[in-house]
């Protein structure tokens, strides 16, 4: 498995079990929705490490009600 393929795999599955869209998640992240479409489909993306850690400050910012 890539790291492309890892990362789209781990973002769909994080989108599945918070129940965020694709352009909701975009917003959040404030990134295009496409450019969230194409990490998705295992497009290379060259800030991997930094999506991964936005991904968790949006998760805590979620579990802790705060905007």
């Amino acid at each position: 498995m890539t790291s492309e393929t890892h990362l789209a795999d781990s973002i769909r599955q994080w989108r599945s079990r918070e129940g965020v869209t694709a352009a909701e998640l975009a917003a959040l992240l404030d990134i295009p929705k496409r450019t969230l479409d194409g990490i998705e489909q295992g497009r290379p993306f060259r800030y991997d490490r930094l999506l991964r850690l936005a991904l968790v400050g949006v998760e805590e910012v979620g579990n802790n009600g705060h905007a």
